[in-house]
Parts: C-alpha cells; sequence; structure tokens
C-alpha cells in the first residue's frame, strides 16, 4: 500500500525540517518547501496531498492563501496552519478559507501528531 502524500510550507528550514519529520514517524511521503507558491505549484501540478502543514507568515504566497487554492483543488484536502502570530489572518479566518485547524508557534509536537491522526484518511 502506499503512503499517503503530505505538503509542509514553511520559510524556517528548521520548523519545516521538524514538520517533515513527525509527518515521516506518521507514515506520511512528505514533500517539503520554503514557500506558499512552491507548494500551490505541486498541487496544481498533480501532487495528491492529503493533508498540508504550513506557516501563515511566508514569502510568495501566504498560507491564508495557500488554504484557499488548495482547498479549490481539492476540498477533502486537510490543511493546518500554524503561526507564531496572526498578523495576516485570524484563526478564524483561516478555518472560514477552509483551514482544518489552527495551531500556535512554538507548538508541541504531540500535539501535532494528535492533529495530524484525527485527519489521516484510512
Amino acid at each position: 500500500m502506499d503512503k499517503p502524500l503530505a505538503l509542509v510550507a514553511d520559510d524556517a528550514p528548521s520548523v519545516r525540517s521538524l514538520m517533515k519529520t513527525v509527518l515521516e514517524m506518521q507514515g506520511y511521503s512528505v514533500l517539503a518547501v520554503e514557500d506558499g507558491k512552491k507548494a500551490y505549484d505541486a498541487l496544481k501540478d498533480g501532487y495528491r496531498a492529503q493533508m498540508v502543514l504550513t506557516d501563515l507568515d511566508m514569502p510568495e504566497m501566504n498560507g491564508l492563501e495557500l488554504v484557499k487554492n488548495a482547498v479549490t483543488l481539492d476540498p477533502n484536502i486537510a490543511c493546518i496552519v500554524l503561526s507564531g502570530g496572526w498578523s495576516a489572518a485570524t484563526p478564524e479566518q483561516l478555518k472560514s478559507a477552509g483551514a482544518k485547524e489552527t495551531l500556535n508557534k512554538p507548538f508541541d509536537i504531540g500535539t501535532l501528531k494528535s492533529l495530524i491522526d484525527k485527519y489521516t484518511r484510512a
């Protein structure tokens, strides 16, 4: 059986690497990129992610725009937005745009694992 696909978008290399590792530990095959535009381009080009973990504040395309675009391409995609500050959008705006969850940075790895499990499709 193929591993489910996930997409990570974060401009901080250490956070991107950590999220990628957590998803891989949860059984995902992961594509990790440094901004929302690269993430959206991957989805648009056929990368069939079941889940997207994204930072909110990134260059090129922020997390809110990525969520809107990802959900337009696949209404069933599970988007989780992480942020150290909600300046670009509030958690309510993100959920209205299609995000399943929002999580504050720094985040607890156990909480992130629980959210990944919650939205993993069998």
